[in-house]
């Protein structure tokens, strides 16, 4: 071809290589979101069983041993809370979303909800299990109804979050800052047993997912994601708070609900440790980039995993019936056994939710959120 009749275009299609394939979601970050899951599932395996009618009071029942504290110190399914809703909050808050945009969210998420919940209310049936016209009602209206806590909150934040976002954007970075502190100051003076002027007892609510945005978003906006030495910092200095205070719980308390209650405090609701920890686990995440088709497949279920292992009437048959900690606790090396079983159960919820995600497949994801398209026309779209 003569060079003289190349155009501008055809040169720079000739010099630069061809457009490389998209890699797709980062890996580092969706394998947080098993590792999440994994910290919940053991959490729940091991603090399911009660002692004197207090949670997860049988582990503090038992001889004060490494075994014991270890078991203890690394229950921690709220990290896994929180570092599942920070990924959420990372990428949210740079995305300029609308109110349509979170109802569609809702949506979406209300979906695969239901499923589970009509699924799971169908597996009570078959194991002749209990089943009361409140548990079909909250079955068939499973955000509505809060059947499960985190996906009834989280669809509540999706709602409020736009509002949120614009909100913090206009306060500017200073007042931002300013938030910031408090809220900090606030984590802190929690540290502080029995501290009354909290957001909530259990944590299981919506305050928490707020009060962490305003926290990451003011990082996203105006800051640089902490250093690995930093991040580190936060996980090892939050688990050594952690194990201290489970120890000293452990050497005083006087009973084993007692041990229970003040081991546990640490442990439960948004405390500055487990922020702390999960925070650092995706600032280190942040910083590193890999592509799994493998891992990003298993992420795309974490939360069927949530929804499966946590149902609320099924909750105690699976984690005492099926999964019964107590029967190998006392076995050799049985906290690398309990690891093992959590992720065989993670395995299997993978694999029921495979089936879920091929009949969406070949059904409602075809057109994905077509419907809601047209609800928002005939109706909000008009006013």
């Amino acid at each position: 071809m003569d060079k003289q009749n190349v155009t501008s275009h055809d040169s720079l299609e000739s010099v630069l290589p061809p457009p490389s394939k998209p890699k797709g979601r980062n890996s580092s970050i969706e394998i947080l979101r098993l590792l999440a899951m994994l910290l919940i599932v053991f959490d729940h395996m091991v603090t399911t069983h009660h002692n004197a009618g207090v949670w997860g009071g049988w582990i503090y029942g038992q001889p004060l041993t490494v075994k014991r504290i270890a078991f203890e110190s690394l229950s921690l399914g709220r990290v896994g809370v929180v570092i599942f809703f920070a990924i959420s909050a990372w990428f949210l808050c740079e995305r300029s979303g609308d109110l349509h945009d979170s109802l569609k969210r809702v949506w979406l998420l209300e979906r695969e909800v239901l499923f589970w919940s009509v699924a799971l209310l169908a597996s009570q049936i078959v194991l002749a299990h209990p089943v009361s016209a409140g548990d079909v009602l909250r079955s068939l209206m499973p955000l509505c109804s809060g059947l499960w806590w985190y996906p009834s909150s989280y669809a509540l934040f999706i709602l409020l979050c736009p509002f949120l976002t614009d909100g913090l954007r206009k306060l500017g970075q200073n007042i931002h800052r300013n938030l910031c502190g408090l809220l900090l100051v606030w984590l802190v003076l929690r540290l502080i047993p029995w501290f009354s002027l909290d957001l909530s007892t259990s944590g299981n609510d919506v305050a928490g997912m707020l009060i962490l945005y305003v926290l990451i978003s003011y990082l996203r906006w105006y800051m640089e994601i902490p250093s690995r030495r930093s991040s580190w910092i936060m996980i090892i200095g939050g688990y050594a708070f952690l194990f201290v205070s489970q120890l000293a719980a452990a050497l005083a308390a006087n009973s084993a609900s007692n041990a229970a209650e003040w081991g546990s405090y640490y442990r439960s609701g948004w405390q500055l440790p487990m922020v702390a920890i999960g925070l650092g686990i995706v600032f280190v995440a942040l910083r590193h980039e890999f592509h799994s088709v493998i891992v990003n497949y298993c992420a795309g279920s974490a939360l069927s995993i949530y929804l499966i292992t946590c149902h609320p009437n099924l909750f105690t048959f699976l984690w005492t019936k099926i999964v019964d900690f107590t029967t190998f606790y006392n076995r050799p090396f049985s906290f690398f056994y309990a690891i093992g079983l959590s992720i065989a159960v993670m395995a299997a919820c993978i694999l029921a939710d495979s089936v879920r995600r091929l009949i969406f497949r070949f059904t409602i994801d075809r057109h994905k959120g077509e419907l809601f398209e047209k609800i928002w026309q005939c109706s909000i779209g008009k006013i």
